[in-house]
């Protein structure tokens, strides 16, 4: 959720708290990219890693790699379980939610379409541009800066 990424792949090679940069490798459009860790997201994924022996960082209750979004979906609802949503969602929502929340903090659609890993930016206008425009904290093109 703070990323947007979808997190099946992600493996303890993939994370470099050096630079405090995730690798994405296998993406869904095949492409390599980089995705800056918040400071929430490094602490989530430093104790993942102290916890986890395997290479794999999200795996089953087996303790093998969650081979499917069918089976994170499956982990999903049991945490809706204990937090009644009246809305549906599932794995995508959280990626919709962090575009939102992204747009919301007045953040651009280009940064937005390298961090979910978009190969044209029409795509991200597509799915994302209205959640722009209806955007209160994203300043008006027309309003120009202080002393400007």
């Amino acid at each position: 959720m703070h990323c947007g990424l979808r997190p099946l792949c992600l493996t303890r090679s993939d994370i470099d708290f050096a630079t405090n940069l995730i690798n994405i490798r296998k993406s869904k459009n095949g492409r390599e990219r980089f995705i800056r860790m918040s400071p929430t997201i490094e602490n989530i994924l430093k104790e993942r890693i102290q916890r986890q022996t395997g290479e794999t960082l999200f795996i089953n209750e087996h303790g093998t790699k969650l081979d499917s979004n069918k089976e994170l979906t499956r982990l999903i609802n049991k945490f809706k379980a204990y937090f009644p949503i009246d809305k549906e969602w599932g794995c995508h929502a959280l990626r919709h939610s962090f575009a939102r929340n992204f747009l919301m903090q007045g953040r651009q659609m280009y940064q937005l379409q390298a961090i979910l890993g978009h190969r044209s930016i029409d795509v991200t206008v597509d799915l994302y541009g209205q959640l722009e425009a209806q955007c209160v904290a994203c300043p008006s093109p027309y309003e120009l800066p202080e002393g400007s």
